[in-house]
């Protein structure tokens, strides 16, 4: 029987019942609005229903976005819907929306997004609907000091309880709560504020969507990822190497191609121990791996296509599947032949700087004394010159001496030499033992000079830390006519140089007690610019600079010992000539 005759008959039956004729007929009021309800609710689902599955084969993100609005219209809940993606920090990714004009949705897109911290107000307690947060004006303008979204678009005398500033918030949460963004939706159709009845549909279809979203953004994160690690691989400069759960090679990286000399279409499928030179480096990993599950920073060989076997460092793990199945292995090797050339050349670097060290400190052991020597022979020869000729065997024997100690001299530069990679040859000894020649291509030629004739005095201060040759080289000076006085540390010889009358030469050594041989030049040639200064080094280097730096500033006379002598003379005459 249909609803309008069982209401005829009733009407019948009731026509002079009175108040509960009035009472029945209520109840049949609100029974009819409930079925109306109950269809209206049924006719929302089917469409949430049919929506749902042209959600699903939608692949556009965008799309699927706008076409979520759509339905919320569709339903008749509200006009207008736009939905606001999130990123984890309550950034704007994008929108979507239906029930927009096109002025509305340019606004829209150009407006000034609320903030993380304006956006975190929404989801206050307070406004909280069910699942949803209404916010309504003024509390909204309060709330964010401006128009926030999309105003209503009927006057507020169309709306039941609702005002066009109004704002209502449904969040999008993915999986774990995660908020994925919010459905923001006005303009209701029966135009009353929400309640938590009439939210349901709604957030019910807002929560399929929110699920959507989330696993669309998934799939772009693993796609990303996807293509990041490929990339990685592909481009990596190590060798990379997979397989599967036989052992079989799987993945072949373009390093791996350069490097072993073989094309990925070559190897794939081919079992991976057939890379490995030595098969118990093979038989050991497999069994650490088996053991352990990982090894790490293994040094092997691996055989090339031409048959080459290259040094690699490996580093290989076993892998599962979600369910803990074994499903292969996969490994990385770095390639370790320039490592080993370079730690080749660092070894023979690290023996040239122990030889120039000890060549150092050979050459200022050596010549030092070798100084002492020359200067006392060369005095001897000098003052045995006009005697008679039963003196000729002292003579011959301090040409020996000083023979020889030039020679020591000029081992002791070929010995620089070598420690700094240069100038050196290599013999052998009876066919067998090889040592470095210091012989050198032709010997040193010392004249033995004349005695000069000096047209005064000239005042030299001679400066040393070696006793033997400072004492020498003073008395051999005094000799040829100089005025000689001596100075034991950089503060004696500034000392003497900037008092009394003024000095002509001032000979010292750059390597003393209190101050170097540049700071001694520094401070004469400031505070006594008549004095000319002539530097000594027995090193066969400038350890402190002061060559170099007392070259910039000038200098013109150095002495590398060990010297004669007369070359001192000769030097200081030099200068002399020169001032």
């Amino acid at each position: 029987m249909r609803y309008e005759e069982l209401r005829e008959k009733l009407d019948q039956v009731l026509a002079d019942a009175g108040p509960l004729r009035r009472t029945v007929l209520e109840t049949l009021g609100r029974l009819r609005r409930r079925i109306g309800d109950y269809r209206q609710a049924a006719a929302r689902l089917r469409t949430l229903l049919r929506a749902s599955a042209q959600l699903q084969t939608t692949e556009d993100l965008s799309e699927r976005l706008h076409l979520i609005c759509r339905v919320i219209i569709d339903i008749r809940t509200y006009r207008r819907a736009v939905i606001t993606l999130l990123d984890d920090e309550m950034g704007v990714l994008g929108y979507g929306h239906a029930g927009l004009t096109e002025d509305e949705a340019l606004a829209l897109e150009n407006a000034k997004p609320l903030s993380p911290v304006e956006r975190r107000k929404i989801f206050d307690e307070r406004f909280r609907v069910g699942a949803s947060y209404f916010i309504p004006f003024p509390e909204s303008e309060k709330l964010f000091g401006r128009d926030v979204g999309i105003a209503g678009s009927l006057p507020e005398g169309e709306y039941v309880n609702w005002h066009p500033r109004d704002l209502l918030f449904v969040p999008l949460r993915g999986p774990r709560g995660r908020l994925v963004g919010t459905l923001s939706v006005d303009d209701p159709f029966d135009g009353r504020r929400p309640s938590r009845d009439s939210l349901k549909v709604l957030e019910l279809f807002a929560n399929m969507a929110a699920g959507l979203i989330a696993a669309d953004r998934l799939q772009a994160e693993l796609a990303s990822t996807s293509r990041y690690l490929q990339n990685l691989i592909a481009n990596s400069a190590d060798i990379i190497v997979a397989t599967d759960s036989h052992g079989r090679i799987v993945l072949f990286n373009h390093a791996a191609e350069e490097i072993l000399g073989y094309a990925a279409a070559e190897v794939l499928g081919r079992h991976a121990g057939e890379l490995y030179a030595k098969p118990e480096d093979r038989d050991h990993i497999k069994r650490v791996l088996r053991e352990q599950g990982s090894i790490a920073d293994f040094q092997t060989n691996a055989r090339a296509r031409s048959g080459e076997e290259i040094p690699i460092l490996l580093s290989a793990n076993v892998l599962y599947d979600s369910d803990g199945r074994f499903i292969g292995t996969e490994g990385i090797s770095k390639d370790l032949r320039e490592y080993l050339l370079l730690e080749a050349r660092l070894i023979v670097a690290e023996k040239q700087k122990t030889l120039a060290e000890a060549a150092v400190g050979v050459t200022h052991e050596v010549n030092n004394p070798l100084e002492s020597i020359i200067s006392a022979c060369s005095l001897a020869e000098r003052s045995l010159s006009s005697k008679p000729r039963d003196l000729d065997l002292v003579r011959e024997k301090l040409g020996i001496a000083l023979r020889e100690a030039r020679r020591i001299s000029g081992i002791t530069a070929r010995f620089t030499e070598l420690a700094h990679g240069t100038g050196y040859r290599v013999t052998e000894v009876d066919g067998e033992v090889a040592m470095v020649d210091f012989t050198g291509d032709e010997e040193r030629a010392y004249a033995a000079g004349e005695v000069c004739v000096l047209p005064r005095r000239y005042r030299v201060l001679v400066a040393d830390d070696e006793p033997t040759i400072r004492l020498l080289l003073a008395e051999y000076l005094t000799k040829e006519g100089f005025a000689v006085e001596t100075a034991v540390d950089g503060d004696e010889v500034v000392r003497k140089a900037t008092q009394g009358p003024p000095w002509d030469v001032v000979v010292t050594d750059i390597m003393m007690p209190k101050k170097t041989g540049y700071e001694v030049y520094s401070e004469i040639r400031e505070r006594c610019p008549g004095t000319a200064v002539i530097l000594m080094t027995g090193f066969g280097y400038d350890p402190t600079h002061s060559l170099l730096k007392a070259r910039g500033d000038g200098l013109k006379v150095v002495l590398f010992k060990p010297f004669e002598p007369r070359v001192v003379r000769d030097k200081i005459l030099e200068v002399l000539r020169d001032k």
